[in-house]
C-alpha cells in the first residue's frame, strides 16, 4: 500500500508523525479553549472529569511546557523528561490494580461505546484567532490501543466571530484530511500528528470530523489536543519544546552496536540486524526528461521548513542512447514532490510510447522543466564531520566529472533568488565523480574522503576510498573487497558494487550496493566489462558479469573508511525483490538520511528488473525504470543486542563520563532494562593465592567475597526498571544522579531482559 498517497497534494499545510523542522520565527503558544463538546463521551465532565472532552480544555489549561506534561490530563512528557514512577502509565499491560500512590493519568478523552463510527469535536477559542498549528496526541493506553485514532478532518469556522454558538457553527473554512502514523504505545512522546495551518488562517471556533479508529474497539479516543497560534511571548510559548533537528556536532555521539568498539563482554546477547519499513515510491519518473528514471541524491530541509530534492533524472533518446542530468522538486512532506519549472536547461519536451521500453523515449527540446544546471549538494554539519557552517554544504558548479566543487552556509535558494547561480562561491577544487558528493572530513588523516565504485573490474566491483588533502589531487588506496566468508556460489556471486558513507556517531557508517551476480547464464553479452570488452582479452581474471540483483547492507570504519568492521554486512539491511519483475529487483541508495522526528529516512531508487535488463536478458523488454522509494526506520536502530526471557548483561569498556544523564536508545516494551555503573578495581584474592594484579570486569555486581565493582547508589537494583520504547531514555537512579560520576571513567552494566539495546550515550 503507498504510503498515505496523495494525502497533502492540495494541500498547503504540513502533516508529519512527531515533529517538523522550525525556526525561531515559527514561535508558537497553545490556545486554551473556552469550551469543547464532543459526538459523544464515555465519562463525566467538569473539573474533575474522566474520559470526557472536558480534560481537552483543562488539559491545555494545565500544560507545562518545560516538561511537555499537563499532570493528570493525558500528557506524561517529552521523552527523558517523564518521571520514573509514571513511566508505565497510562499502560496496563499486566496489571490487577493500579497502585494508589501512582495512579495512570484518566484525562484522555473517549467516545461512549458504539461511538467510534464518524466521532466530532467541536473547540470555542477565546476570540477570532490566528492559527499556526494543531498538536495531536492519540490514544495510548494499552492494550486497548484500538482506540487509537486513525484519521479525521479538520474544519475551521471562517469569519464566525460571535461567543458562544459552540454546536451551531458553519464551518466554511479550512477542510482537511489527516491521518496518523500507527504508532502504538509510547510513553513520553511529543504529538503523534503535527498539523501546520495556511498562513493567515483565522477562526475562533474549529471542529474535527469524520474521526474513525483503527479499531477493532467500539470506543475511540485521543490524549490531547492542542491548538496553537503564533507567539506573543507568553507563559505558554512551545517554541523552546519544538526542537530543530539537531546539530550533531554539539550533541555527544551514541555508542552503537554495528561493532565490538564499545564492548568488553556481551555473552549471552543476539546482534540484530533491524530492517527499515518500504513505504513506497515517492518519487515517480513521469516527465519526458525522465523516461529512464529517477535517482534521490539529496534530500533536506529549505530555511522555510519545507524539503528540497536534487535527484539524477535520466532520459532514452528517441535516436539511441541516453542522458542523465540534475533535477530539483520540492515538498511540504518529505513525500509529494513537486517539479517546478524553472526554465534554466534544456530537456526534451515529448514521450514516445516503446514497445520495449517501460517509460518511452524522449524527443523534443525546451526549458519548461525543473532541471538545474549544478551537481546536488551534501550536509557536511550533519553527515560530514564538518564544524565550520560556512562549509556546511558542498556541491558542484555543475553535473559532470571534475566539475568544480564549492562550500557554501545554504543550498541554493532556486525557487526564490533569481541571481542563485552568482552567489554560489569560489571554487575550492574539484571532485572526480559527479555522482557521488564529497561525504566528510578525516580528521584523523586530516583528510577529504568520498566512497564509491572502484574502476577496472574484473576480477570482481568494489568499492573506493577516494581522498585529497586540498580538494585537487586525489588518490584512491583504499577498498572493500568481497572476501572469504561472503558468496562465491555462481549463482549469487559477491561483489561491491557502489558505496555511500555518511559520518555519524563518531564512526564512518557505510551503505553497501550489494551486487549478487548470476554467473550461470549462457549470453555471452552478459560477461562484458564496462568498455564492452570480452573479458577473455589481455589476460584478465575474473568475469564481468552484468546480469544480477543488488541489495543494500551496512558497514562501519573508525579510521576514516580506510578498514571496515563487516560484522553485520553479511546479511541485507534492504533485501532485493524475489521475483525476476519485482519492482525493487535491484535496490540502491546514494542520498543520505533525513532525519524527520524520532525516524530516518532514507530515499533510495529501485529498478524493476536486474541488472542486465538492456544486455538480452529479458525477451519482452530492453530496459528498467528507475524511481525514487522511501524507507523509514526509528533513529539510529540499524542493529541491537537482544536478549531473550534469561537476563544477560553487557559489560561496556571503560568509557569516560561526559554528561549529566546516562541515555538508552531502547524497545523494552516486552521485557526490561537495568544498568549499573561500575569503576575498575584491583581484585584481590582474599587469602592472596593470586600472584598477579587483576582487574575482573566479569565480577558483574558482588564477587565471591561480597565485593563489587559498581558504585554506591549506581548498583542493578538501585536502577528505576526502564520498560519503555524510546530513543532517547533517561535512565534514573533511585537515590543517586549520573552527575556525581562527572568526568570518572566508569564501566556500564547493563541487564537485559527480553528486550532490543540499540545503544547508549552520556548526555
Amino acid at each position: 500500500m503507498p504510503f498515505l498517497p496523495l494525502l497533502l497534494r492540495r494541500c498547503l499545510v504540513v502533516l508529519m508523525a512527531v515533529m517538523s523542522c522550525r525556526s525561531a520565527a515559527d514561535a508558537d503558544e497553545v490556545v486554551v479553549p473556552v469550551a469543547v463538546q464532543a459526538s459523544s463521551n464515555q465519562g463525566v465532565g467538569g473539573d474533575n472529569p474522566m474520559w470526557h472532552v472536558d480534560t481537552l480544555k483543562l488539559g491545555a489549561r494545565a500544560f507545562d511546557v518545560r516538561l511537555g506534561s499537563n499532570g493528570p490530563f493525558g500528557l506524561i512528557g517529552y521523552p527523558g523528561c517523564a518521571s520514573p514512577d509514571q513511566a508505565r502509565y497510562p499502560g496496563h499491560d499486566w496489571y490487577r490494580a493500579e497502585p494508589n500512590q501512582h495512579p495512570k493519568p484518566r484525562g484522555m478523552w473517549l467516545t461512549a461505546d458504539g461511538g467510534h463510527k464518524d466521532a466530532w469535536l467541536e473547540f470555542e477559542l477565546p476570540a477570532v484567532t490566528e492559527l499556526s498549528e494543531l498538536w495531536v496526541w492519540n490514544w495510548n493506553d494499552g492494550p486497548e490501543i484500538g482506540r487509537r485514532v486513525r484519521r479525521l478532518v479538520v474544519r475551521t469556522s471562517g469569519a464566525v466571530a460571535q461567543a458562544g454558538r459552540l454546536g451551531k457553527v458553519e464551518y466554511d473554512g479550512l477542510s482537511e484530511k489527516i491521518d496518523f502514523p500507527n504508532v502504538g504505545q509510547v510513553q513520553g512522546r511529543r504529538p503523534d500528528v503535527v498539523f501546520r495551518f495556511p498562513k493567515g488562517t483565522r477562526s475562533r471556533y474549529v471542529r474535527l470530523e469524520k474521526i474513525n479508529n483503527f479499531g477493532p474497539d467500539r470506543s475511540l479516543g485521543l490524549a490531547e489536543v492542542f491548538l496553537l497560534k503564533p507567539s506573543t511571548g507568553g507563559d505558554q510559548d512551545v517554541t523552546g519544546r519544538v526542537e530543530s533537528v539537531t546539530d550533531p556536532g554539539t550533541e555527544p555521539h551514541w555508542h552503537l552496536f554495528l561493532d565490538n568498539h564499545s564492548i568488553t563482554r556481551s555473552t549471552g546477547f543476539r546482534r540484530v540486524l533491524h530492517h527499515p519499513r518500504k513505504r513506497g515510491v515517492v518519487l515517480k519518473a513521469e516527465k519526458a526528461w525522465e523516461t529512464f528514471g529517477v535517482t534521490p541524491m539529496y534530500v533536506g530541509r529549505r530555511p522555510g521548513g519545507t524539503y528540497e530534492c536534487y535527484y539524477q533524472t535520466l532520459w532514452r533518446n528517441r535516436g539511441g542512447g541516453y542522458h542523465n542530468t540534475m533535477a530539483y522538486a520540492v515538498s511540504k512532506n518529505g513525500l509529494d514532490w513537486q517539479k517546478p519549472a524553472l526554465g534554466l536547461v534544456d530537456a526534451p519536451t515529448t514521450i514516445h510510447e516503446h514497445p520495449r521500453l517501460p517509460l518511452g523515449v524522449s524527443s523534443g527540446r525546451g526549458k519548461q522543466n525543473n532541471l538545474v544546471p549544478i551537481g546536488h549538494p551534501r550536509d557536511l554539519m550533519l553527515h560530514g564531520n564538518v564544524k565550520d557552517p560556512k562549509k556546511r554544504f558542498a556541491l558542484t558548479t555543475s553535473f559532470h566529472v571534475g566539475a568544480p566543487l564549492v562550500f557554501a552556509a545554504q543550498t541554493p535558494d532556486i525557487l526564490g533568488d533569481p541571481d542563485w547561480r552568482k552567489k554560489l562561491g569560489r571554487s575550492v577544487g574539484i571532485k572526480p565523480s559527479h555522482y557521488n558528493a564529497l561525504e566528510f572530513w578525516d580528521d584523523q588523516h586530516e583528510e577529504w574522503v568520498y566512497m564509491r565504485q572502484a574502476p577496472n573490474h574484473p576480477p570482481v566491483r568494489c568499492g573506493g576510498r577516494y581522498a585529497s588533502k586540498d580538494l585537487k589531487n586525489w588518490t584512491l588506496e583504499h577498498y572493500i573487497y568481497p572476501d572469504c566468508d561472503d558468496s562465491s556460489d555462481p549463482r549469487s556471486f559477491d561483489e561491491v558494487y557502489g558505496v555511500m558513507s555518511i559520518h555519524v556517531e563518531g564512526l564512518v557508517l557505510g551503505f553497501l550496493e550489494w551486487f549478487k551476480g548470476d554467473r550461470t547464464h549462457g549470453n555471452p553479452n552478459l560477461y562484458e566489462d564496462g568498455h564492452n570488452r570480452p573479458t577473455t582479452a589481455e589476460g584478465l581474471i575474473g568475469k564481468s558479469v552484468s546480469k544480477g540483483t543488488m541489495e543494500l547492507r551496512l558497514a562501519a570504519s573508525r579510521d576514516g573508511g580506510i578498514t571496515w568492521d563487516r560484522s553485520v554486512s553479511r546479511r541485507p539491511w534492504i533485501r532485493h525483490g524475489s521475483e525476476q519483475d519485482s519492482e525493487d529487483r535491484l535496490v540502491r541508495i546514494v542520498c543520505p538520511p533525513l532525519r524527520m522526528g524520532d525516524e530516518d529516512w532514507f530515499y533510495c531508487s529501485q529498478y524493476d528488473g536486474d541488472h542486465a535488463t538492456g544486455g538480452g536478458y529479458y525477451h519482452d523488454r530492453d530496459g528498467t525504470k528507475i524511481e525514487g522509494v522511501l524507507y523509514t526506520q526509528k533513529h539510529n536502530r540499524y542493529v541491537s543486542l537482544q536478549a531473550h526471557n534469561v537476563p544477560q548483561i553487557l559489560i561496556t569498556r571503560p568509557i569516560k563520563v561526559t554528561g549529566k544523564r546516562l541515555q538508552l536508545n531502547v524497545d523494552a516494551n516486552r521485557g526490561r532494562v537495568m544498568v549499573g555503573i561500575g569503576i575498575d578495581k584491583v581484585i584481590r584474592h582474599k587469602q592472596g593465592n593470586w600472584p598477579f594484579r587483576a582487574k575482573l570486569p566479569h565480577y558483574m555486581v558482588i564477587d565471591r567475597w561480597q565485593r563489587s565493582h559498581l558504585e554506591k547508589g549506581f548498583g542493578v537494583t538501585d536502577c528505576v526498571e526502564v520498560r519503555e520504547n524510546c530513543i532517547e531514555h533517561d535512565v534514573q537512579f533511585k537515590q543517586a544522579s549520573v552527575e556525581k560520576l562527572m568526568g570518572k571513567t566508569v564501566r556500564l552494566y547493563i541487564v537485559v531482559q527480553d528486550a532490543d539495546l540499540y545503544g547508549f550515550r552520556f548526555k
